[in-house]
C-alpha cells in the first residue's frame, strides 16, 4: 500500500514527467555541463509549471473528484513545489543565459504563455481556443527544450522541426486524459476522432518523428524500432484495460527518445 502510495505521488505531482523530462533534454543536447544544468532547470520548471497548472484548476473546482481528493491531501508539498521549482529553475536559467537576452525573451514569453493557457487570468484563457490548446503546447515545449539551447550553442538545424511531430504526438494521450471534461468547444483530437484512432494517431507521428531522425543519422534504426514497438504494445495495453491504465506512462516516450539520442551519438 505504501509503495503504491509513492507510485501515485510521483505521477500525480508531475515528478515522473520532470524526470522524463530531464533525461529528454540530456540525451538531445551535447553532453556537457551546460547540458546537465539546462536539463536540471527544465525538469524544476516542469516540475513548478505544471503543478502550478493543477493548482489553478483545483481552485476553479476543474478536477476529477479522484484528484481533487488527492491534491487536498497533499496541498501543502504541492505548492512547496511549485515555489521552489519556479524558483530554483528561474535562478538555473538566469545564470546559463545572462549573456543571451533572446533567451531569457523567449523564456519569459512562454512563461507568459503558460499563464495564459492555465487561466492565471480569467478573462483570457488560451486554451479554450478551438484547436489551440495541443499546438500552444507543443511550440512552448519546442521552444524551451529545443529551440533555445541549441540557438545558445549555435548548433540549431533544420531537422531540429521534427520536435513539433514529437511534442504534438504527446498532447494527444494528455488530451484523452482530459477529453471527459473539457468542453467541446476545445476541439481537442480526441474529442473530434475519439481515443482509438487518436492514440493510433500518436503512433503515426511517433514514427514519422522516429523515421526522420533515423534517415538525418541522429537515431540508431533498431533503437528507433524498439521504442516504436513498445509505444504500440503500451498503446494496445491501454485499449484493452484502459479503466486502470495511467496515461501519463506515455510520457516514458520522452524518456525513451532522449536515451535514443544519448547512446546513438555514443556508438
Amino acid at each position: 500500500m505504501k509503495r503504491t502510495k509513492t507510485f501515485l505521488f510521483f505521477f500525480h505531482s508531475y515528478g515522473f514527467l520532470a524526470f522524463c523530462a530531464f533525461i529528454f533534454s540530456f540525451g538531445i543536447l551535447p553532453q556537457s555541463l551546460f547540458s546537465l544544468e539546462f536539463s536540471s532547470a527544465i525538469a524544476l520548471a516542469v516540475f513548478g509549471v505544471y503543478n502550478g497548472h493543477r493548482l489553478l484548476k483545483f481552485h476553479k473546482s476543474k478536477l476529477t473528484i479522484e484528484m481533487s481528493a488527492w491534491l487536498s491531501k497533499n496541498l501543502l508539498a504541492i505548492c512547496s513545489f511549485v515555489v521552489l521549482g519556479l524558483v530554483l529553475s528561474c535562478v538555473l536559467f538566469i545564470h546559463l543565459f545572462s549573456l543571451f537576452s533572446s533567451a531569457i525573451f523567449l523564456l519569459g514569453i512562454t512563461l507568459l504563455l503558460s499563464a495564459f493557457y492555465s487561466g492565471l487570468f480569467s478573462y483570457f484563457i488560451l486554451r479554450e481556443f478551438p484547436f489551440l490548446k495541443a499546438l500552444l503546447v507543443s511550440i512552448c515545449w519546442f521552444i524551451v527544450l529545443v529551440y533555445i539551447p541549441n540557438s545558445y550553442g549555435h548548433n540549431f538545424q533544420y531537422i531540429d522541426f521534427s520536435f513539433l511531430i514529437l511534442f504534438y504526438a504527446l498532447t494527444l494521450p494528455s488530451d484523452l486524459k482530459d477529453v471527459k471534461f473539457d468542453p467541446a468547444s476545445f476541439k481537442t483530437i480526441p474529442q473530434l476522432i475519439g481515443s482509438k484512432k487518436s492514440l493510433i494517431l500518436f503512433n503515426v507521428l511517433m514514427a514519422l518523428f522516429l523515421l526522420l531522425n533515423c534517415i538525418n543519422g541522429r537515431l540508431n534504426l533498431f533503437y528507433s524500432i524498439s521504442i516504436l514497438l513498445f509505444l504500440i504494445l503500451l498503446t494496445r495495453y491501454y485499449l484493452l484495460k484502459s479503466s486502470s491504465f495511467r496515461l501519463e506512462l506515455f510520457d516514458f516516450s520522452l524518456f525513451l527518445v532522449g536515451l535514443g539520442f544519448l547512446f546513438s551519438a555514443k556508438f
